[in-house]
C-alpha cells in the first residue's frame, strides 16, 4: 500500500456503520463500484486521479470498509485508505471527536466527498448512535447532498 501522506486527493469516500452491520456484500459492492467509476474516468482522461477510502476502525462496517479498501489499494497504486481510531481512554467523547476529525480530514484532504452510512434500524432523528452522529456532522456542514445512507428499516 502507497504511503499516505496528507495531501489534496481529487475524491474522497467516508465510510461510517455500525458495529453490527453485517452484509460485507454491499459495503463491497458501493465501494468497488465508485472504483470502478473512477477507474473508467482515469481511463478516459489524462488526469491522475487518486481516491481515499478513509472508516473510524470500527468492527462491523468499518472493518469491512477497512479490509476492502487496502485490497483495493494493493491492486491500484491510486486508491489510497486511511484509519482513524478512536482513543477510548477518553470515555464516551472519544467516539463523536473522531468522527468530526474524520469529517474535517476528508473535507481538508478531497475535492470532492462522498458519504456512506451503512447501519440497521438507522435512527432517522438522528439522536441517538455513533453512525447517527457522524450523518449530524455531515448535515451541519451542508454536505448532505453528497451523504447516502443505506440502513434497513
Amino acid at each position: 500500500m502507497t504511503k499516505l501522506e496528507d495531501r489534496t486527493y481529487d475524491f474522497g469516500i467516508l465510510v461510517t456503520g455500525s458495529r453490527d452491520y453485517s452484509d460485507w456484500m454491499l459495503v463491497h459492492n458501493v465501494l468497488s463500484g465508485f472504483t470502478y467509476k473512477l477507474h473508467t474516468l482515469r481511463n478516459e482522461s489524462d488526469r491522475d486521479h487518486q481516491l481515499l477510502i478513509i472508516q473510524g476502525g470500527a468492527k462491523g462496517a468499518d472493518s469491512f470498509a477497512e479490509s476492502i479498501a487496502q485490497s483495493m489499494s494493493e491492486a491500484n497504486e491510486w486508491v489510497h485508505s486511511k484509519t482513524f481510531p478512536a482513543d477510548w481512554s477518553k470515555g464516551k467523547i472519544a467516539g463523536p471527536e473522531r468522527n468530526q476529525e474524520m469529517l474535517d480530514y476528508i473535507v481538508a484532504n478531497t475535492k470532492q466527498q462522498r458519504f456512506f452510512a451503512f447501519k440497521d434500524h438507522f435512527d432517522f432523528d438522528l439522536k441517538k448512535g455513533g453512525t447517527e452522529d457522524m450523518c449530524r456532522r455531515i448535515f451541519d456542514a451542508g454536505l448532505e447532498e453528497k451523504l447516502t445512507i443505506l440502513a434497513k428499516l
